[in-house]
């Protein structure tokens, strides 16, 4: 019984420190700006990526990630093909379908796009002043994403 405690205590100590990572809309990181100026971390991604998912489950849930996101940038998280209409610096933002059921979000074509061509994942890192100052199409480890947070 004592060890099943001990067991449930720690597990519960260890689940109080974890950090969740704050993610925000375009439309949130807008309003934020106002106030507190930041670099804005975009991650785009699909819901058939696989690469996407394994960056979600491992890149973005490492403590260091997490607390360096937290502290010093805006994290958004995007699915490039949200049919949803963003506004994004005063600039209305469509999806554009390419067939029936396929299209892409033309802001993250925008954001994305690297040598005429979108893939996912891609990490965006924009300037206080929303200009596009890294970008990286594939996946990233948690010490990659580290290293490039730390130069931004």
């Amino acid at each position: 019984m004592r060890i099943l405690c001990l067991i449930a205590a720690l597990w519960l100590s260890l689940s109080l420190s974890a950090q969740d990572l704050h993610t925000y809309s375009f439309e949130q990181v807008d309003s934020l700006q106002a106030d507190d100026r930041r670099a804005t971390v975009v991650f785009l991604h699909a819901d058939w990526c696989r690469y996407c998912r394994a960056m979600e489950q491992r890149t973005f849930s490492d403590e260091r990630v997490i607390q360096k996101l937290n502290e010093r940038f805006y994290f958004v998280s995007f699915d490039g093909e949200s049919q949803e209409p963003v506004r994004y610096q005063s600039v209305d933002w469509p999806y554009e379908p390419t067939g029936r059921s396929t299209g892409t979000h033309s802001l993250a074509k925008a954001l994305g796009t690297i040598d005429g061509k979108l893939d996912y994942p891609t990490l965006t890192i924009l300037s206080e002043e929303h200009e596009i100052v890294f970008q990286h199409s594939g996946f990233l480890t948690a010490e990659e994403v580290l290293k490039v947070l730390e130069r931004i």
